[in-house]
């Protein structure tokens, strides 16, 4: 009996621990409707993102980094999280007569909870007063009067956090599932079921450092980065002779080919952002289009390996 107490306390702190990890990190979303709210916001304020996408990308963090300096934030991270938010709306209403890029943000806002209002125009009408009133009345939010104010901003945005650290320097793997989660974009560009193991496993381990640095060489690049290998499975990993201690069995680690960019090219900018690189014996790196592995095994101090 104490052998399967023993067992069974393990068990829970194992599954504790394969948890918290995924848990932390769904808060966060790159892409949506919370990503354009913060854009029409810092655009209010005065801060430009760029274009008005929904995508978390270079601009927007720039933005974001921009703004939360100019007001006493630290740290300035790019990370649009409760403080941020309390800025963005500081002093912001929106009611009747309203226009513009609160009333946009605030729909927006509205739809991520859960409350249509209506068509999405940047104008308060009819539709837009009562999604207010509906989502007031259901936070318990007095008076339900349809404007936004403080209080309302607090509650729409509650919980709700937009990108990643500019200066990350850990990693946190998150895990999917092919089937549940393949078609939903953990980034501007990238998909999950991009990451899958090739023999068509279900589940997917994804480093969310990874992921974003995969989109920030897509950035740079501006061309489409080819995922030759994501994740493996330890059996498949072994089948196609790779390493024992592969970070791609971690889901740490991605095989990639950019059209007209070399490994050099990849390896030189990777390395700018964070990301170790595998240095190939066997054929010309200034070759373009050939497969590059990058991983993150030491985010703070990148560095080469041969293979």
């Amino acid at each position: 009996m104490k052998k399967m107490r023993d067992l069974a306390v393990c068990l829970s702190i194992i599954l504790a621990f394969s948890i918290i990890p995924a848990l932390s990190v769904s808060a966060n979303v790159y892409t949506g409707n919370a990503v354009y709210a913060a854009q029409y916001l810092l655009q209010n304020a005065g801060y430009n993102p760029g274009v008005i996408d929904g995508a978390y990308g270079d601009n927007t963090q720039n933005a974001i980094i921009a703004f939360q300096s100019a007001n006493g934030l630290n740290p300035s991270d790019g990370i649009v999280g409760v403080n941020t938010w309390a800025k963005l709306t500081a002093g912001v209403t929106v009611g009747s007569g309203s226009s513009g890029n609160a009333v946009y943000a605030a729909q927006y806002l509205l739809l991520n909870a859960g409350y249509s209002p209506g068509t999405i125009d940047g104008a308060y009408g009819t539709n837009t007063k009562n999604a207010i009133m509906a989502f007031q009345s259901a936070k318990g939010l007095t008076p339900s009067d349809g404007i936004v104010g403080v209080n309302t901003w607090a509650k729409l945005t509650a919980g709700v956090t937009v990108g990643i650290s500019a200066s990350a320097t850990s990693s946190t793997v998150v895990t999917y599932s092919l089937n549940a989660d393949g078609s939903k974009y953990i980034t501007t560009n990238f998909q999950v079921k991009e990451f899958a193991c090739k023999d068509g496993t279900d589940t997917i381990l994804i480093d969310t450092a990874l992921a974003q640095r995969l989109q920030k060489i897509r950035d740079y690049f501006g061309k489409s980065v080819t995922i030759v290998s994501g994740y493996r499975t330890a059996a498949y990993n072994s089948s196609i002779n790779g390493a024992k201690d592969s970070y791609h069995i971690k889901g740490q680690a991605a095989d990639i080919s950019i059209s007209g960019v070399s490994r050099s090219q990849i390896r030189a900018y990777a390395n700018s952002i964070g990301l170790s690189c595998e240095i190939y014996n066997t054929d010309n790196p200034n070759t373009a289009g050939l497969t590059q592995h990058v991983d993150t095994r030491d985010i703070s101090s990148p560095y080469n390996f041969h293979e």
